[in-house]
């Protein structure tokens, strides 16, 4: 039987864990990151979610049978002084390749295209060619590639920015 996906706005619980957990088994088997990240992670997340706005902030997970598969975030805070910029962060679906990210990022962009932002910003590490297409399919350009220091190591970093259009 096959199961029944659904996307689902806000908060619920759990919602935080298992983000911080999706993210912390990915970035442990593809980048070898450890406790110090999923430290950083589960802060900053908390520090979202205490200040969430749900008129200008966006999280949506995808649910597999009522399990969360996949998150996405819409940031309406200070992105490195810019204002009236959102910031697209923690997306990730457990299952790539379903279509799953495609429907959450078309989702996130509808919120940021109706909260009116200037622009969204999205920062990542060297992600798969997948990723990036689909980035650009959304309108995402890369505007810049560079090393930083990240959980003591440098790590390649990829800089998108969308605008509307």
């Amino acid at each position: 039987m096959e199961s029944i996906l659904v996307l689902e706005s806000g908060w619920r619980p759990g919602l935080i864990g298992r983000i911080i957990e999706m993210h912390a088994r990915y970035f442990a088997r593809s980048w070898n990151f450890q406790q110090g990240f999923e430290a950083r992670l589960a802060q900053d997340l908390g520090t979202f979610f205490e200040s969430f706005n749900p008129q200008r902030d966006f999280v949506l997970a995808a649910l597999e049978d009522d399990r969360i598969s996949g998150s996405i975030v819409i940031d309406s805070g200070d992105v490195r002084g810019t204002e009236n910029q959102a910031e697209l962060r923690w997306f990730i679906v457990d299952s790539p390749g379903r279509g799953v990210g495609r429907r959450m990022l078309a989702a996130a962009m509808d919120h940021v295209d109706r909260a009116g932002f200037a622009s969204c910003r999205l920062s990542t590490f060297q992600d798969p060619e997948e990723a990036r297409r689909l980035y650009e399919e959304f309108d995402f350009r890369l505007v810049g590639e560079h090393q930083t220091d990240f959980c003591g190591a440098e790590r390649p970093c990829r800089e998108y920015l969308r605008t509307p259009s």
